[in-house]
């Protein structure tokens, strides 16, 4: 139930943001703007994913507690974005 819930959800926020997004630029740029956007959030889910794993191998090794490894910062531009 909460598996069709959520994909419902993704389907209905996809189809408004792929229309506004034509609305805005037009039925080709708009639909190549939305690929775009499509394309950065699987970018950032795949690093997420390898975050994960390094501070994952990080403590497996104890690495993390000598303080070898500094977690990124976030970049003001993206701060402001978000």
């Amino acid at each position: 139930m909460a598996k069709e819930l959520l994909y419902s959800e993704s389907v209905r926020h996809s189809r408004a943001l792929l229309k506004f997004l034509q609305d805005k630029f037009g039925q080709g740029r708009g639909a190549a703007k939305y690929a775009e956007c499509i394309h950065l959030l699987e970018l950032v889910l795949e690093i997420d994913y390898d975050i994960q794993m390094l501070m994952t191998y990080l403590d497996a090794f104890n690495l993390n507690q000598r303080k070898m490894f500094k977690p990124p910062e976030i970049p003001k531009a993206l701060l402001a974005i978000l």
